[in-house]
């Protein structure tokens, strides 16, 4: 014991050397590498399969597209990457009829990281591999990106008819369709050069995260990722300028977030992935970090309204009567901005001069009596017509008449839209419309989406490249699968005609006004309630001047500023006297008693020393519970009903660990279920570090509020776009309950 305190203190007086807080005021730092915190690694290192964010930073560090964003403009204008300028659209007539060409010149003196140089059948390489991904029995999870237009042209799904390289600097691309997106799309994650050499990518098959290198052109390269903790490092022979602030960077997994910001606060790590708001006064409070202003996000929440069973004017009616700013500033906390357009800020295009609906009863009250002299509605759903009503009703005749029943639908477990509901119920009964806000597990909510059987919903949207279309046509074309509120505005020169004309409309300017007249119409038709925007804070260690925020929160660490003279000082050389000199009190006295004990033991008559013993913790045996492996039948049998959880230690017969929290176990099974759509169980049991007996227990609760199912020993997630973008409230308001049950503050 006396050696483990020995020890302890030495460590304690050496870390003073090298702990960041403690360094003295005169040292002159030398750049070392940076420590980047990160609830998730990368999932899938194949730029053409992933779509995680983890996966996407990754890959954005390490390799580069013809076409890239500007992360220092707030509009994220894009430019060009390895393109030597923008390209040239035109015709081209072949044997399969007419093709829309987009022709790029390419930039010279680049190389990849496997050193061989970068020319056009890299890029004829890559979009062929991607092709093949997009169509073959490995269908990679991004193939509707480049099938955008599959609905209407079911012949000729693919977007990218060919690729040709017309000379070592020039490429051409074919398409089958007209595509005004095309060089936004080529800015994303999927479409990003890779290299033709030799043994650098697979050809046939898709990078393996666990074992292969990832090999691009951008500024950094992949040293090493592995044992949690991926290394990435400056590439000298990078083309594109000066050598940035980082030149080494190490990502280190951690298992939770509370654990993760903890780490950020003690200055174990240098940045982090994602600031919990629970820890934003002690962020204020410290002197190693600077705490930033808001910046709004690209995630978009709105309140749907199904066209099918809600008609215009009462549509426009509840637009009206519904509170905003009570959901900005008191559901929110203040934390959230109010949307503005179904195109965010920070979305090309976005229009900030059209009029977005606010509170307003009395408008609210005229458009729900135009509904009532148009006779809206049909069968349960037809409005009542003798209310004797009229604007100068007070509200409490207005809330005693039954005008027309909604249901509106939530999924339990989401307090926001809990709270939106209870608020519809209140803000639309002043105008004579009742409202029954049903609470429901996640996979009867999406079902309720997909079977037309929700009449209002709240549900949330984010980009994948930046082009106002990655917004408008998945949630208001009739032939998206993602059109819940069921729009279909097929007028002449409605919607559906404008979304068409904003695809293929390669003029900027008139693009710009198309866009223009979507936005405006589609709060004309009352397609939704615009709710909110996300926010998010930055908080940075000090030595971090600049991170090039920016609206789609992409990560780019070659802009980063790093300061190495301005990494936390604490007192300097006076900690570390006090150290040092409480260092040596502490080894005198401990000198001087194992003195004291040994001339003690040579005075003392000698013993028979008791036999050595070596003790391990002891933990209570636990009987392991076992249960019959269930069928996806079996759990649907199960309805609402919650298995009861054995939450006892179980040993682990290797390292004798307790077992995490429920909590936390959702959270790492809910990174896990990001990786794939499809994924076997014992796979995911390993990743928990669970038996599979014991995987399957939770197995039976959390199916009850996850959209998956369970397939011949395979986990099976159908809508894996819509299952990530609601990961993360279902398990923090799991969290958020656990904590409740302790007793603990939340």
């Amino acid at each position: 014991m006396k050696k483990k305190v020995l020890v302890a203190l030495f460590a304690l007086i050496i870390s003073s050397f090298w702990n960041p807080f403690l360094v003295t005021g005169d040292r002159n730092l030398e750049p070392r590498p940076i420590i980047y915190g990160c609830r998730s690694l990368v999932q899938d290192l194949d730029p053409q399969y992933a779509s995680d964010s983890a996966s996407i930073a990754h890959i954005d560090q390490v390799c580069e597209g013809l076409f890239s964003y500007d992360l220092t403009d707030p509009n994220l204008a894009i430019q060009p990457q390895l393109a030597k300028a923008f390209g040239v659209w035109g015709t081209e007539n072949t044997i399969n009829g007419t093709k829309y060409s987009y022709t790029v010149e390419l930039k010279t003196g680049v190389k990849f990281h496997d050193d061989s140089d970068f020319d056009a059948e890299d890029v004829v390489f890559t979009f062929n591999r991607l092709n093949r991904f997009c169509s073959n029995e490995t269908k990679t999870q991004i193939a509707e990106l480049y099938e955008p237009l599959a609905a209407l042209h079911p012949n000729t799904p693919l977007l990218i008819y060919s690729t040709t390289a017309l000379s070592a600097t020039r490429v051409k691309f074919l398409l089958n369709y007209e595509y005004a997106a095309f060089v936004s799309l080529l800015c994303f994650s999927g479409s990003v050069i890779l290299s033709n050499a030799v043994g650098s990518t697979p050809v046939d098959d898709y990078y393996i995260t666990a074992e292969d290198t990832l090999i691009g052109t951008g500024p950094y390269y992949q040293k090493s990722n592995k044992d949690r903790k991926t290394v990435l490092k400056y590439y000298e022979d990078w083309y594109g300028g000066e050598a940035p602030d980082i030149l080494e960077m190490e990502w280190v997994l951690y298992d939770d977030a509370t654990t993760l910001n903890q780490a950020f606060l003690s200055g174990d790590v240098d940045a982090i992935d994602a600031i919990s708001m629970e820890f934003m006064e002690e962020y204020k409070a410290s002197e190693y970090h600077d705490v930033g202003d808001r910046m709004q996000g690209t995630v978009i929440i709105y309140m749907g309204f199904d066209f099918n069973k809600i008609e215009k004017n009462t549509r426009n009616a509840m637009q009206a009567a519904l509170n905003y700013t009570y959901i900005i500033e008191e559901l929110g906390k203040g934390e959230l901005a109010q949307m503005t357009s179904i195109v965010p800020k920070g979305i090309m295009y976005h229009d900030s001069s059209i009029k977005v609906p606010v509170q307003n009863i009395t408008l609210a009250r005229e458009k729900m009596l135009a509904a009532i002299a148009a006779g809206e509605g049909e069968d349960e759903l037809t409005l009542a017509q003798d209310t004797g009503l009229d604007v100068d009703s007070t509200d409490d005749e207005w809330e005693a008449a039954t005008i027309v029943s909604y249901n509106y639908t939530y999924n339990i477990g989401n307090p926001m839209r809990e709270g939106v509901g209870d608020l519809a119920k209140a803000n639309f009964a002043k105008i004579g419309i009742k409202v029954n806000v049903n609470g429901v597990t996640w996979g009867e909510f999406v079902d309720s989406l997909d079977d037309g059987s929700c009449q209002i919903f709240m549900l949330g949207w984010g980009p994948d490249y930046n082009d106002p279309s990655n917004f408008i046509n998945p949630l208001l074309s009739p032939s998206s699968i993602d059109n819940h509120a069921h729009v279909n505005d097929n007028a002449t020169g409605g919607l559906n005609d404008l979304m068409e004309a904003g695809l293929i409309e390669t003029n900027l300017t008139k693009r710009e006004q198309i866009y223009h007249d979507i936005q405006a119409r589609v709060i004309d038709q009352g397609v939704w309630a615009y709710l909110y925007v996300s926010n998010a804070r930055s908080v940075h260690f000090t030595g971090c001047q600049n991170t090039a925020r920016n609206p789609m929160n992409k990560l780019y660490f070659y802009l980063w500023e790093f300061d190495y003279s301005k990494i936390p000082k604490g007192s300097g050389g006076g900690i570390f006297i006090f150290l040092f000199f409480v260092g040596v009190i502490a080894i005198g006295v401990t000198l001087f008693v194992g003195i004291v004990n040994l001339i003690g033991k040579i005075f003392k008559p000698r013993e028979e020393e008791p036999p050595f013993y070596y003790y391990e913790e002891e933990f209570p045996e636990v009987p392991e519970k076992t249960i019959e492996r269930k069928t996806s039948t079996d759990f649907k049998k199960k309805g609402n009903s919650h298995s009861s959880i054995n939450n006892k230690s179980r040993i682990n017969q290797d390292h004798k660990t307790i077992p995490e929290k429920k909590s936390e176990l959702l959270i790492k099974f809910s990174r896990i279920l990001k990786m794939s759509s499809e994924i076997d169980i014992p796979l995911v049991a390993q990743g928990l570090g669970l038996a599979e007996e014991e995987l399957n227990e939770y197995l039976i609760e959390w199916i009850q509020i996850m959209p998956f199912q369970i397939r011949n020993n395979r986990i099976i997630i159908e809508k894996l776009k819509e299952f990530t973008a609601s990961l993360d409230e279902m398990f923090e308001n799991w969290q958020n309950n656990e904590l409740h049950e302790e007793g603990k503050k939340i």
